[in-house]
C-alpha cells in the first residue's frame, strides 16, 4: 500500500482498537515497509534520526501496518494481522 493508503488505514485500525478497548497510549502503530530488508534498513535510519525523517526517506516503497504493544516490556513491533490474530480483534477492512 502507498504511504497516504497507510496513513488512512492506521486511522481506521486506531478506530476499531479504542472501539476493543485497548488505551492508544500503549498501542503504537507504526508505518513501514513491508519487505524485510527495507523495514530493517528504515528501522536504522529511524533509530539514528526521527520517525518522520525515516519515513520520508522510504515513503516510495510498499508500506505495512505494524503494531507495538507498550505494555508487553518483551513485545516487539509485528504485523498487523499477526497482533490482531494474538488478541482476538477483527482489523480486517477499513
Amino acid at each position: 500500500m502507498t504511504l497516504q493508503e497507510a496513513e488512512i488505514q492506521k486511522a481506521h485500525i486506531e478506530h476499531k482498537l479504542k472501539a476493543a478497548g485497548f488505551d492508544l497510549e500503549y498501542v503504537n502503530i507504526l508505518i513501514a515497509p513491508t519487505s524485510e530488508n527495507e523495514f530493517w534498513s528504515f528501522r536504522k535510519r529511524w533509530r539514528e534520526s526521527t520517525y518522520v525523517y525515516a519515513l520520508a526517506n522510504f515513503g516510495h516503497c510498499d508500506m505495512s501496518l505494524y503494531v507495538e504493544d507498550l505494555k508487553d516490556p518483551s513485545a516487539e513491533f509485528e504485523r498487523l494481522g499477526d497482533f490482531a490474530a494474538k488478541t482476538g480483534v477483527d482489523l480486517s477492512g477499513g
